[in-house]
């Protein structure tokens, strides 16, 4: 049996897809799921059109599938450090995030992303060090260098504010 549907149908998928159909991608998806239960391709789909509609809980599920399926699927595991970044739930999201480095040290987006959440709970020497990351990865990742400068300067106003 074939784990991933053929080319014609996620040309299809595809298709619905950029047009902004997620209703219509998640009705499709799920249908072909019974017959390619395993395809992390499908999984995908389904999580980020969960995602798109603000079904975050089904997109978690998605994404959790996906690295169920294949532990070693980074992109699944950066969809789902997305997800609970969306979420603000920013604990979990730089713990996958540290999943996503653990299979593949060189993404460049994935640093810069924990580096958001590191900035976002006020840990701006952690965000600075993971857009240094990201840049030394990718040092042409604009974002990085333009969050670089924001956490920096975050973290100057925060330690004059600790001074008094």
């Amino acid at each position: 049996m074939k784990q991933e549907p053929s080319q014609e149908q996620l040309e299809i998928i595809s298709h619905y897809y950029r047009k902004g159909e997620f209703e219509t991608v998640l009705s499709k998806v799920t249908y072909l799921l019974g017959d390619f239960a395993n395809s992390t391709i499908l999984h995908n789909f389904l999580g980020i059109c969960h995602n798109k509609l603000g079904n975050f809980q089904a997109a978690i599920e998605s994404y959790n599938e996906i690295v169920r399926i294949n532990p070693s699927d980074s992109d699944g595991y950066y969809n789902l450090a997305n997800c609970y970044m969306d979420l603000e739930e920013f604990d979990t999201a730089i713990r996958v995030y540290e999943s996503v480095l653990g299979i593949n040290a060189n993404d460049a987006q994935a640093y810069n992303n924990m580096g958001i959440c590191w900035e976002k709970k006020g840990e701006f020497s952690k965000a600075i060090k993971s857009y240094d990351n990201a840049v030394k990865i990718k040092p042409d990742l604009t974002t990085a260098h333009q969050n670089r400068y924001r956490a920096l300067k975050e973290k100057a106003n925060s330690d004059e504010t600790a001074r008094g």
